[in-house]
């Protein structure tokens, strides 16, 4: 992911700021390709745009090796006045065994935004012990 891609959406004129970033959860990661050794090498971004919008791109990971599982990343915009929007949810499933991923874009409705929070879960299904969720990573983005 790059600018281009901030481009792409907002248009090369209105961009205020591009973030460059990655999240490694272990099990569940949020970046760009390649992913290696565990973790994305590639970069996630975030666009802000001069009109107080705001997006995320990039790619959420599944790499738990050995158990099935559902990765997920939430993403979450402040307004300047302080107002949250709805929680955005994209999940991607796996058997185990080998990486998975699904790309992620997600922009915000109109308004003026200040803040991104970006979180990354993992859930393993009911193995006889009783099903585990757990928040793996949480980064918050400001303008």
């Amino acid at each position: 992911m790059n600018r281009n891609d901030c481009d792409r959406i907002f248009g090369s004129a209105n961009i205020e700021k591009v973030e460059i970033f990655m999240m490694n959860g272990g099990v569940v990661d949020f970046g760009d390709e390649p992913h290696l050794a565990g973790q994305p090498q590639g970069d996630a971004i975030i666009c802000w745009s001069i009109d107080g919008r705001v997006a995320v791109i990039g790619k959420l990971y599944s790499d738990n090796f050995r158990d099935p599982q559902t990765a997920t990343v939430e993403i979450r915009f402040r307004r300047t006045n302080g107002q949250v929007t709805n929680l955005t949810k994209r999940s991607l499933s796996t058997q185990g065994g080998w990486v998975s991923s699904r790309e992620v874009e997600k922009v915000s409705p109109v308004g003026s935004f200040k803040e991104v929070r970006i979180r990354l879960k993992s859930f393993l299904p009911d193995s006889g012990l009783g099903p585990v969720s757990s928040v793996v990573a949480t980064r918050t983005f400001t303008r």
